[in-house]
């Protein structure tokens, strides 16, 4: 019993850490911070940021497609996507 009661508390600290650190990340996404707010991440974050920015990107268009949601091709979607495709091959 006490073992069941320990790995709900764990399972519990968890998930609340998780939520903590997905909604710091969004807050340094969006350039907030707690004692800095609303300013550009510090220069040493701004790699982390565009990367997690860019995978933030490739969920959403594979989640879209996994949806089946069709979006029309256009120049501009066109550029975005081969911009990003060569810069993740760099």
């Amino acid at each position: 019993m006490l073992g069941l009661v320990v790995s709900l508390i764990t399972v519990v600290v968890a998930q609340l850490s998780w939520r903590g650190w997905v909604s710091g990340m969004n807050a340094i996404l969006r350039g907030e911070g707690i004692v800095r707010p609303l300013l550009s991440p510090p220069p040493e974050l701004q790699p982390v940021a565009s990367e997690v920015r860019a995978r933030l990107r490739d969920l959403e268009d594979e989640y879209r497609r996994f949806q089946g949601m069709v979006t029309t091709w256009d120049p501009d979607r066109l550029r975005r996507c081969c911009t990003r495709s060569c810069a993740a091959t760099r």
